[in-house]
């Protein structure tokens, strides 16, 4: 790899050229045009994050149901703990975290910029990530969702930031702790930080920098992550009794089937990732430069974890992609230094460099802003508004509820959030995040009647009705005829792993001791749900006509 250019070389960061103070002020402007169709919007996974956030604020600590076994259900601490204080102090914390992000996304915007220019040192550079993440609208959808992905790429841009100089950074300390805060944030984070120990390791020795010291501004490091990931890594291990978190539990799967059905799932999303990775690595070949190599393999170890792990990339914008690509946009806005200003006298040159900008810049921007459509439908479809039917579900079970019911749900988010922490979930998702018991043992209808639970839900809050033909349907789905009569031969519903089980014609228990309530038609299915007769009534006394037989099966 060719040497770094001097420090001093390096233009001082926000000279007193206005350029810099535009280019961020075009970033702003790109950024917020790119995320106001999805501003409103959160994501259902955001809300389990906010359950935690509501019992620990309630005084039951981070769990997802209150008097029962704590699990960790969640990947993003830090972000939960802010939830958690803004619960705590009055605040509406969807809104909260929803603004929250916002500043986060534009926060990570420009310490990408700051990043590229210490990098690059043609100001041209900045407008390459400008185009690919400012006016990226999978950057957008996923600042404003609820979740902690945009502070998670900003904790990556920082860290790497300060990690570039090691391991003769005479702070060294910093660059580790900038670590602890990302793993604070996103668990993967831990991954990086041991990159780039190695990295600090292999830099020094095989640099001019010697033994003692490459140890010791290493050793630096490394203690500035631990005094942060330490403390934590010990009280989650103890409070939840697991070195892992029960998310990595329940999606584990075969390495190799993974990584084919994430590829899969990104769909003719490809076509806006790929040129960002070829760039990068055509920038990466041409300049051998060290630093850039850290970079990349930052972002390919991202690329690799997210691939590797069951994840909804069919969600908008493949969240967990975003801080590799932000990682190689850096890298790749390095193609601004082939315009040819190294060939002075080389017209022909010079010529080619500045049609490799644009051929850079040009599909980043196109790609991007092609998919924005399909990108926004998604996020309607599967992103919930504020006035989601999810909502009033909740509402309704916090309203009808005594102390001790239990709530029996897929969809694990909204609805119990809304629901409140005096109700008992139980997660029945297949691939349940919040309940050890299934994510170990599987779905099991034993294990969930069990429970007793008063409430219900069945399906989701954001899904619809499937065509008969799709897999999916094939595979779990009840046809509309079969499940409440009618003539609607070609849609489906999909019920996960229930159909086998609670499900009649009339959709109610054979003893009828639950009631069918709050049903939309369903052809625009939302969500479906029984709940026990005795809690139909206000006065909360059981209804005299409720049977003791149990549950029949299903036709």
């Amino acid at each position: 790899m060719a040497s770094e250019p001097a420090h001093s070389d390096t233009p001082p960061l926000w000279s007193s050229s206005h350029g810099q103070w535009l280019v961020l002020a075009l970033a702003l402007l790109v950024y917020l045009a790119a995320v106001r169709p999805f501003y409103g919007l959160t994501a259902d996974d955001a809300f389990i994050s906010f359950r935690y956030a509501q019992s620990w604020a309630a005084g039951c600590g981070p769990v997802y149901s209150c008097g029962e076994t704590p699990v960790e259900g969640y990947t993003n601490f830090l972000w939960m703990a802010l939830a958690a204080l803004s619960i705590a102090v009055g605040a509406d914390v969807v809104q909260v975290m929803r603004l929250l992000g916002l500043l986060c996304g534009f926060a990570a915007l420009a310490a990408a910029l700051l990043l590229c220019r210490r990098l690059h040192r043609r100001p041209a550079a900045q407008l390459v990530v400008v185009a690919g993440m400012a006016a990226s609208p999978f950057w957008a959808a996923n600042a404003v969702t609820g979740l902690e992905t945009a502070a998670a790429t900003l904790s990556v841009l920082v860290a790497a930031t300060l990690s570039l100089d090691l391991p003769g950074r005479k702070r060294a300390w910093a660059a580790g702790v900038a670590w602890g805060v990302s793993y604070l944030l996103r668990p993967e984070a831990a991954g990086f930080a041991a990159l780039t120990g190695l990295w600090s390791l292999g830099a020094g020795l095989l640099g001019r920098l010697g033994l003692r010291q490459t140890l010791r501004g290493t050793l630096l490091y490394g203690v500035g992550f631990l005094a942060v990931a330490a403390p934590y890594f010990t009280w989650r291990v103890l409070y939840y009794g697991d070195l892992f978190p029960n998310t990595f539990h329940a999606k584990q799967d075969d390495l190799w089937l993974l990584i084919s059905r994430n590829l899969a799932l990104l769909g003719s999303h490809w076509l806006h990732f790929a040129p960002v990775l070829v760039i990068a690595l055509a920038v990466l070949v041409l300049q051998r430069r060290a630093r850039l190599l850290y970079l990349v393999l930052l972002a390919l170890g991202s690329a690799l974890i997210s691939l590797s792990v069951h994840n909804n990339f069919w969600m908008p914008g493949h969240r967990l992609y975003l801080t590799a690509v932000t990682l190689l946009l850096v890298v790749a806005a390095g193609v601004v230094e082939l315009d040819g200003s190294r060939w002075e006298g080389k017209p022909a040159w010079r010529r080619a460099g500045l049609v490799a900008l644009a051929l850079a810049c040009a599909p980043l921007v196109l790609a991007g802003w092609a998919y924005f459509p399909a990108t926004q439908e998604l996020a309607q479809l599967h992103y919930a508004t504020d006035d989601n039917p999810a909502r009033k579900m909740g509402l309704h079970i916090r309203r009808l509820a005594r102390p001790g019911d239990w709530l029996a749900i897929r969809d694990a988010g909204m609805v119990p959030f809304f629901a409140g922490p005096g109700v008992k979930v139980l997660d029945m998702h297949e691939k349940s995040l919040n309940d050890r018991h299934i994510t170990w043992s599987g779905w099991k209808v034993g294990y969930v009647m069990g429970r007793k639970p008063r409430f219900i839900v069945f399906a989701s809050p954001f899904e619809r009705t499937l065509p008969v033909s799709s897999p999916i349907c094939q595979a779990q789905g009840i046809p509309v005829s079969r499940l409440l009569g009618g003539k609607d031969e070609s849609h489906c519903v999909v019920f996960a792993h229930l159909q086998g089980w609670l499900l009649a014609r009339s959709a109610q228990f054979r003893d009828g001791r639950y009631r069918q309530a709050m049903k939309v038609p369903w052809h625009r299915l939302r969500y479906f749900m029984l709940f026990q007769r005795d809690q139909h009534h206000s006065s909360g006394k059981p209804s005299p006509k409720q049977s003791t037989k149990t549950p029949g099966k299903r036709h």
